[in-house]
């Protein structure tokens, strides 16, 4: 196939079926030089725009990272307040025996009072 293509280039060049203008020159030098720049500087300019894109991509994650951390730790000052708010009932209930107790302490003191005079 290789054979085929070159022998039919060289028969419409030599024939001058198809015509190279002064344009076709310059581009196959804008094409070596192309080849030999990406060859040459491909890979450190790849690197960079990797590495830019990252911090780019980190700056743009670092605001949605920042919301999700606000977003959890008002979940968990949430939980917090709940648990508060289940022994807040613990404690009225705890007082409400410690009036018990004061209540009967004071009976059975009146009781005996009552009981020695």
């Amino acid at each position: 196939p290789y054979a085929f293509f070159g022998g039919l280039a060289t028969f419409l060049l030599s024939k001058e079926f198809y015509v190279l203008e002064h344009d076709f020159y310059n581009g196959v030098a804008v094409f070596i030089v192309a080849v030999a720049a990406v060859k040459k500087f491909g890979p450190s300019v790849t690197k960079w725009v990797d590495e830019q894109m990252d911090k780019e991509e980190a700056e743009m994650n670092a605001g949605r990272v920042n919301e999700i951390k606000a977003y959890e730790e008002g979940i968990e000052f949430e939980k917090k307040e709940q648990w508060r708010t289940e022994a807040q009932a613990l404690i009225t209930e705890a007082k409400k025996e410690n009036i018990k107790i004061q209540l009967e302490a004071a009976y059975r003191e009146r009781i005996n009072r009552v009981y020695s005079e």
